[in-house]
């Protein structure tokens, strides 16, 4: 038994491919107007736009990884807020500390995206 897939609602579908591919740098897949972005070696996590889904709580998804660094500076560097969560109160990480572990960003639609290592 495997999970096949999540389903995560957001906005514009381009703006979110953009930024989970070109922002994120994640493999993304577009197939009859819907979003795969692949995660190790499988399409697990299905973007799908809807205008009445409800985003921006706690709820999320998490990738590991060996190392968040370069990814955390990536990110960072494009622009997007990189942050940590603390007894549930956000801290935005204004340098990236190079022993980072974990940190947390949201997509354009406010999902929350952990990554972890």
């Amino acid at each position: 038994m495997k999970i096949d897939h999540i389903t995560y609602f957001g906005g514009d579908i381009e703006e979110t491919k953009e930024f989970y591919g070109n922002i994120l740098g994640l493999e993304v897949q577009k197939n009859d107007g819907k979003l795969w972005v692949k995660v190790g070696d499988e399409y697990i996590i299905h973007l799908s736009s809807s205008p009445e889904a409800k985003t921006g709580g706690k709820c999320h998804f998490a990738i590991t990884e060996d190392s968040v660094l370069d990814r955390a500076k990536r990110i960072k560097e494009r622009g997007v807020e990189v942050f940590d969560l603390v007894d549930g109160q956000k801290i935005t990480l204004e340098r990236i500390d190079p022993e980072i572990k974990q940190f947390f960003v949201r997509d354009p639609a406010g999902n929350l995206i952990e990554f972890i290592c």
